[in-house]
């Protein structure tokens, strides 16, 4: 008795696997990628990208430049506010000091002596007198250079390095810039004190004492460090000594009317 054929796979009653879609679209992505074409695109994408991600960090940059810009110009904002407050308290002292000069200059010629030692006193208070106009061009100067800084910072858009420099150089000068502000406010506030030193004892007394004024001179220039404020005190000290040893003030008083 003979063996019956087996059946063959293709008559199986069952149907076939369907393929794997997932499988499929992986070799279809595998075949393009191996594509020239598709290799091009996909190198001109990737270079597309990258020129956006630069553009993106160039644009972050110039915002902050921009920014950093926008801080300088309002500090030299107020730097300019602070300087215009500074030249009406600057000319008020002067018209305070021309007054003093006025108020104090005798009206008739000394000796040869008191008049070479009078001269000796008018050239140290122009001395002091024009160390305050050098500190004002120093102060002008160093705006001045603050704002070549400032014109150098905006013409560089990609520098940052020269940024940071110039921020660095901008605040060495306003640090300088308050030194030689808060030396300028010490002059006026000893000129201020001095004369209203002068005011009060005229107020008290209703004359003008000149051993006590020189007294109070003494006191006040025992209570300062800085040597250009020793030098205006001596200054002033002198004048009224010369006052006070004229043949023509021999007295020692003078009456309030005659300094009003």
């Amino acid at each position: 008795m003979t063996d019956a054929p087996m059946a063959d796979d293709s008559d199986s009653i069952y149907p076939s696997k369907p393929p794997n879609l997932f499988e499929v679209a992986q070799s279809s992505i595998v075949a393009a990628k191996e594509d020239p074409a598709f290799m091009q695109k996909e190198m001109e994408y990737n270079t597309h990208i990258k020129s956006l991600e630069k553009l993106i960090q160039e644009l972050q940059s110039k915002q902050t430049q921009k920014k950093k810009l926008a801080r300088n110009d309002q500090e030299l904002s107020a730097l300019d506010k602070e300087k215009a407050l500074l030249q009406l308290e600057y000319s008020s002292a002067l018209n305070d000091i021309q007054r003093l000069k006025d108020d104090i200059r005798p009206t008739v010629n000394f000796r040869t002596e008191l008049e070479r030692r009078f001269e000796e006193c008018r050239y140290r208070l122009s001395c002091a007198l024009e160390t305050i106009h050098e500190y004002e061009d120093e102060v002008l100067m160093l705006k001045s250079r603050a704002a070549e800084y400032e014109s150098k910072s905006q013409e560089s858009n990609c520098l940052t390095n020269h940024n940071d420099n110039s921020k660095k150089g901008l605040d060495q000068i306003y640090e300088y810039t308050e030194q030689l502000e808060k030396q300028f406010a010490e002059q006026v506030e000893i000129i201020e004190a001095l004369k209203q030193k002068i005011m009060q004892s005229m107020k008290t007394n209703g004359n003008l004492s000149f051993p006590k004024i020189e007294d109070e001179l003494a006191k006040f220039r025992s209570s300062q460090l800085e040597e250009g404020n020793c030098l205006l005190v001596d200054a002033i000290q002198t004048l009224l000594r010369l006052l006070s040893d004229s043949t023509d003030y021999d007295h020692e008083m003078i009456p309030n009317s005659d300094l009003s």
